[in-house]
């Protein structure tokens, strides 16, 4: 992948950091642990097509991923991606998520090429997770992209649930990122971000909440 240039056209960095001592209940790892990992390379000329959805209720997890084109006359597009899900985590470690999935995308489209797609990272509030959410969307026909998304939900009490959206990206085109949190009659976060033209972009959203329990000195 072509490197981030140097002297950005736009510059956007977005941070939330929210923590609380007593907010979250702790999720229980699962009974029967299971692991998933996902490694894959690719690069050519022609149609592409992208699709994943994985929704694992016991870890609050939920990712769903879209993204279809057409290189056209002369492009190119190649894109390399892992992704792992683990339901055996050090709970006690913040660097140990549930979930990780890293990626780099370049696309130059030719004569008649184009690129669109979707990404979506939540952790519902509903299975026990922080109830933060982000979307990615774009239509492009060029972009390179660095990209590191992790889902941290069982923790120990004391340590911190968290999502962390963390992109850099380059493109022609249209590209945005939707991002939500809310709790009723606590919190509501909303926060909404579209680029139209030629543009890069440095992004990191954050998501952090305690686990249930007050925090004593001799217990964090």
């Amino acid at each position: 992948m072509k490197k981030i240039g140097i002297v950005l056209a736009a510059l956007v960095i977005a941070t939330f950091m929210v923590g609380t001592a007593a907010a979250m209940n702790q999720i229980n790892q699962p009974d029967q642990e299971q692991y998933f990992t996902e490694k894959s390379a690719a690069q050519g000329t022609g149609f592409f097509d992208i699709s994943k959805k994985i929704v694992d209720k016991d870890i609050a997890v939920v990712v769903e991923e879209s993204i279809s084109g057409f290189t056209g006359l002369n492009g190119t597009f190649a894109i390399q991606s892992k992704e792992i899900l683990n339901e055996s985590v050090n709970i006690s470690d913040p660097k140990d998520p549930d979930y990780r999935h890293t990626k780099s995308i370049d696309f130059q489209a030719g004569e008649g090429g184009s690129m669109t797609g979707f990404e979506k990272y939540a952790s519902p509030a509903f299975h026990g997770g922080t109830g933060a959410k982000v979307k990615e969307i774009f239509d492009v026909i060029a972009m390179q992209k660095q990209e590191t998304t992790t889902i941290k939900t069982t923790s120990a009490i004391c340590q911190r649930q968290s999502l962390n959206f963390d992109t850099q990206t380059q493109f022609t085109g249209t590209w945005g990122t939707q991002a939500e949190w809310k709790k009723i009659c606590k919190k509501e976060i909303l926060h909404e971000q579209v680029f139209t033209g030629d543009f890069q972009v440095t992004k990191n959203l954050i998501f952090e909440e305690h686990v249930t329990k007050p925090c004593l000195k001799d217990d964090c």
